[in-house]
């Protein structure tokens, strides 16, 4: 899915967002046929089971040139599911962008963590681990 010449700036690095809060991207592209497109913010399951994937915000891009950043785009992410990584299931946050380049659809992707208000993503991993039973 990954396509060199079309970048994905986020407002943040790392692109960490605590739900509810505001995400900012531009997307950038080499194509000189770049004519705008499309942008979702999805989550996605990995691991054991039946892999889940809904989108929680999409949108259009309505110029984009050669070179030249898009428009900000700005959309308040949901509360939750949070970016889980853990041994059975993970979720899994991305800003996924179509971009129309004359006949041709680019596409790309960047992900990012997605969190609960005052827990650090290294500290809910921690703390999730199965290592970290009473006593140990």
């Amino acid at each position: 899915m990954a396509d060199d010449s079309i970048r994905i700036v986020f407002d943040r690095s790392p692109p960490e967002y605590v739900g509810g809060e505001w995400l900012t991207a531009q997307v950038e592209t080499l194509d000189t046929e770049a004519a705008g497109g499309e942008w979702q913010i999805v989550w996605h399951t990995e691991g054991k089971g039946d892999e889940d994937v809904a989108a929680a915000a999409q949108g259009v891009i309505a110029s984009l040139g050669s070179g030249l950043p898009s428009t900000p785009i700005s959309v308040r992410l949901p509360i939750g599911p949070w970016s889980y990584d853990g041994q059975i299931v993970k979720i899994c946050w991305s800003f996924q962008v179509k971009v129309k380049c004359g006949l041709r659809i680019r596409e790309a992707a960047e992900g990012f963590v997605l969190r609960a208000r005052g827990l650090t993503t290294e500290r809910r991993w921690r703390d999730s681990s199965p290592d970290q039973e009473e006593g140990a």
